[in-house]
């Protein structure tokens, strides 16, 4: 795979419901950068959860969309041909808004089923020694996701900061290309952001280069994309001394513009829809 090549490349996509139309998009691609590669921002309805569900198997598209997924050493795999469990074995995860909650077994024990679920796909010497690397990997993102203290409990009334850490340990456990988030700063607090911040700015991207290195994660880059409507996040991901992502602003399932943050923002149509701000002369 070139590294000038999308990790993900969206084309021709029409998702219906019921005959009403969430989402039109004619391209989209996420840049191969190592942490956050893409904002997808709009106001709530706008489709981007629905866009997120097409690519992770969740929704089906008409005929002609692809969705094409490129992981260094392959020509691309359309991930709308394939079942979910596919898509993730393919080298994509995603998050939910809402993050599942497991009651009968510890945030440790959820995010090893995770990582044995995608460890088959990797080449080891002996089931003895993929054991092993499961194990490795869990307690390497448990420490790193600052879920030591709870890790080894069974409960179901976890915080949401927790349970959405927990998401994202079994969501890097399973060694993906391109990791997607559907607003991971919803209902946050500023301490919890800020730690988000430095997960997907520098945290994760600098975990899977030192774990690739040691032959523990399938790819050497993870590419993040993260859907939100949430100002300060997208600002605090777009910084100065960061990568610039590519930021798509999606509006009734069409995308209105895209380009630098900066760029979007300053766009009309994006102040009419998001700020409801009509801004005049010249």
């Amino acid at each position: 795979m070139s590294l000038a090549q999308p990790v993900l490349e969206i084309r021709d996509v029409v998702v219906e419901f019921g005959g009403l139309r969430a989402l039109q998009l004619t391209e989209l691609e996420v840049p191969p950068l190592a942490g956050v590669a893409a904002l997808i921002m709009g106001p709530n309805g706008a489709g981007k959860s629905t866009l997120l569900n097409l690519v992770s198997g969740y929704v089906g598209a008409k005929n002609g969309a692809t969705a094409r997924l490129h992981c260094f050493r392959n020509d691309g795999i359309d991930l709308l041909r394939l079942p979910k469990a596919s898509v993730v074995r393919a080298g994509l995860a995603r998050t939910f808004q809402l993050p599942p909650v497991f009651e009968s077994i510890t945030i440790r024990e959820s995010i090893v089923l995770a990582a044995r679920a995608c460890e088959s796909v990797v080449r080891c010497i002996s089931l003895r020694k993929r054991n092993e690397r499961v194990r490795e990997l869990a307690d390497i993102l448990i420490k790193r996701l600052e879920l030591t203290e709870v890790a080894d409990a069974c409960r179901s009334d976890f915080p949401l900061s927790v349970l959405r850490r927990a998401e994202l340990g079994r969501c890097v456990a399973t060694q993906p290309r391109l990791l997607l988030l559907d607003e991971p700063s919803a209902g946050s607090d500023a301490d919890d952001v800020g730690f988000l911040i430095g997960l997907l700015t520098c945290g994760l991207p600098k975990l899977v280069d030192s774990l690739h290195r040691r032959g523990a994660y399938r790819f050497p880059v993870l590419s993040i994309g993260v859907i939100t409507h949430d100002l300060h996040l997208a600002h605090q991901l777009s910084g100065p001394m960061r990568n610039e992502p590519t930021v798509y602003f999606i509006h009734r399932g069409v995308c209105l513009v895209s380009g630098p943050l900066r760029r979007v923002l300053a766009d009309q149509q994006v102040k009419d829809v998001y700020f409801g701000v009509r801004t005049t002369g010249p």
